[in-house]
């Protein structure tokens, strides 16, 4: 961990019900851990279950009860792909976080030079369509942290899932394949493959 009050500090972006707030503290337990979630079953599920931790409910595009350069470390796993525009809130994640600090986000990235907004509803279901799988490329991730002034470097590692996920009775949650090489693959009811990465995001000091 890096050095330093503000480094000893992580605001975990679209916390969920807590889970891997719960398992960071678990390893770290000096971490001074701040969970955001928009959502009020969420969020008070995460209150209630994982300790020593604060809770704020929160929209991750308009972070306006975070001060800037705040945290030492910001996570967001699994919530880029909700947003149709993925600007807003990673711009609110590199603001957030501290001089040299890291930004970290686990989403899809396409590897082609293409985005794509994602709509799926259960069939037979007449509500409306639900967002979540949007697809932004790994181009136009580079090309918006190339214009921040704060990003010093950053680079992308594929995620390799090292177990086997069953396929669920709800098939928009995701489960794992072997493909054609046998390496282990992501898919869902979409027949999308889900191309996982880790973008680390380092800054700079200003």
């Amino acid at each position: 961990l890096l050095a330093g009050k503000v480094c000893s500090s992580l605001l975990d972006v679209g916390s969920a019900s807590g889970e891997f707030a719960y398992y960071v503290k678990s390893r770290f337990r000096q971490l001074d851990i701040t969970c955001l979630e928009y959502d009020q079953v969420l969020h008070e599920c995460a209150q209630a279950r994982v300790k020593n931790c604060r809770f704020v409910q929160g929209d991750a595009n308009h972070m306006t009860m975070f001060s800037d350069k705040q945290f030492g470390f910001t996570t967001m796993i699994g919530v880029l792909s909700i947003f149709d525009d993925f600007q807003p809130s990673l711009r609110e994640c590199i603001r957030v976080t501290a001089d040299r600090g890291t930004v970290i986000i686990v989403t899809q990235f396409n590897e082609y030079p293409v985005d794509a907004l994602i709509r799926w509803r259960y069939s037979g279901d007449q509500g409306q369509y639900n967002p979540g799988l949007n697809l932004f490329s790994k181009k136009s991730i580079s090309d918006f942290l190339l214009r921040q002034e704060r990003v010093g470097k950053w680079e992308y590692e594929k995620f390799i899932l090292p177990f086997d996920l069953p396929k669920q009775t709800d098939v928009i949650r995701t489960w794992t394949e072997f493909d054609s090489k046998g390496s282990r693959i992501l898919k869902n009811g979409l027949q999308m493959e889900i191309n996982l990465h880790i973008l680390t995001v380092c800054l700079t000091s200003t």
